[in-house]
């Protein structure tokens, strides 16, 4: 199954899953064979062949692309510029994240957001959440509704991030707006905010200010990542 792009895609947001591919074959994570296998040189070959080939930033940007549908990094490119700019322009100033444990830090690879109500149901161990956006123009509002089947009573936890640009990635296979579910780096200080027994009611709805990205200025050096 492809990758979908979410409502606001960056080309920021893209280069970071590139490079994520890179660290994961780096990390040999079998997560990441399907995507490489896009690749011709490695559509007929074993696990262990992927993992002792060399991947460049190129190729593996290249597998992105055809992982989202796309015949090339640059059409991906070009669909990416012709959307609207991101919803969140600047780093949320608090991460959440939902449990159905107690601990007392969050280990590396988790998943944080800083939308409370989606970490509240993720808190609930569901099998499946439906996410529905809705844009109230004359507003400048997005109503979100989050409708999920919770199977535990779980826990809410505000994270911890000193820096957001180090201690976050972005999650490869996230189909929210970038910045609205990020993968932690490292290993985490939390807080617990409340235990949520399961409720009846599996439906949260919940309305934000859209925010739109500023005007970029002229840039003083380069990024260092692959155009």
């Amino acid at each position: 199954m492809s990758r979908l792009l979410p409502p606001r895609p960056t080309m920021d947001h893209l280069r970071k899953q590139a490079k994520a591919i890179l660290r994961a074959h780096q990390e040999r994570d079998a997560a990441v064979l399907p995507t490489l296998r896009r690749l011709a040189q490695f559509s007929r070959v074993g696990d262990a062949e992927i993992f002792a080939a060399k991947v460049a930033l190129h190729e593996a940007q290249y597998a992105l692309a055809l992982d989202y549908g796309f015949v090339s990094w640059k059409k991906l490119k070009e669909r990416v510029e012709a959307s609207a700019p991101p919803l969140h322009a600047n780093p949320p100033a608090r991460w959440f994240h939902g449990s159905d444990r107690q601990f007392d830090h969050l280990r590396a690879g988790s998943t944080v957001t800083p939308i409370i109500e989606l970490a509240r149901a993720f808190a609930h161990r569901p099998r499946n959440v439906s996410i529905q956006n809705d844009e109230i123009g004359n507003q400048n509002l997005r109503r979100v509704e989050i409708v999920h089947d919770g199977q535990k009573d779980g826990y809410l936890y505000e994270i911890e991030v000193p820096d957001p640009s180090t201690d976050l990635r972005p999650h490869p296979e996230s189909t929210l707006a970038p910045g609205e579910e990020m993968l932690t780096t490292r290993e985490l200080s939390v807080t617990l905010l409340e235990s949520l027994p399961l409720a009846d009611s599996l439906r949260q709805e919940y309305e934000e200010p859209l925010k739109p990205a500023p005007m970029a200025g002229p840039k003083s050096r380069s990024d260092g990542l692959a155009p």
